[in-house]
């Protein structure tokens, strides 16, 4: 049966419809999909092997991620609860570094008051107090520490290797370590001290080469 002149002008005003929606989506998300290409060259030259880390949305599918999903439900359910979550997963999981795709893991990186951040304060605190910032958006397993000739202790959530950044050698559970060198920590306290005040920094060693690439400007995800 051939088909009605309004119906075929129904019919392709919505192929019409559908054709410019179609560009619109391709042209909006083609250079967010640009920018998440050059993001997993960063990772990968980061960390050639595949490490558990933390996103909102399992954005690197090769990589093991852990932490629940940050979309609406994920954070209402995680509000709900009202429970830290953060330390417990360091613990268990070893994340090793944390891609703040969302502002919600940007928070625990940039200054900002806990009242109007998703994240609970104790959560907060457990990604700055564990995590250094190395390009853009991720930040690796580290911390920043003052120590001086009084033993001081901090507790190491995350195990494995660590470049020391310091003006002076330092004591690390009674070993001597000089500056730049890779020193591989136990989880657990840690004593620490130098015969000089300083601020050190220890900094998870991937032992790999700067990424190839610059940071992506702009939104990793279509929604932000």
């Amino acid at each position: 049966e051939r088909m009605r002149p309004r119906t075929r002008g129904v019919l392709a005003v919505v192929m019409l419809l559908l054709a410019g929606l179609h560009t619109h989506v391709f042209m909006k998300g083609a250079p967010i999909r640009a920018r998440q290409e050059t993001l997993h060259a960063i990772v990968h030259s980061l960390f050639p092997q595949p490490v558990p880390y933390i996103d909102c949305c399992s954005m690197l599918p090769s990589f093991p991620k852990h932490g629940f999903f940050m979309s609406h439900k994920g954070g209402a359910d995680y509000r709900r609860h009202a429970q830290p979550v953060m330390r417990d997963l360091l613990e268990r999981h070893v994340p090793v570094f944390v891609l703040a795709n969302h502002p919600w893991l940007m928070d625990a990186f940039t200054p900002m008051p806990a009242d109007v951040s998703l994240l609970l304060q104790e959560d907060l605190d457990t990604l700055h107090n564990n995590y250094l910032p190395v390009v853009g958006q991720i930040h690796v397993a580290g911390k920043r520490l003052p120590v001086s000739l009084q033993d001081s202790q901090v507790d190491m959530l995350i195990p494995g290797p660590y470049q020391l950044q310091s003006m002076a050698p330092v004591v690390i559970n009674d070993v001597e370590h000089p500056p730049q060198a890779v020193v591989k920590l136990p989880k657990g306290r840690l004593t620490l001290s130098s015969e000089v005040n300083q601020v050190i920094v220890l900094r998870w060693h991937t032992g790999a080469k700067p990424p190839p690439v610059g940071w992506p400007q702009g939104s990793l995800i279509p929604h932000l």
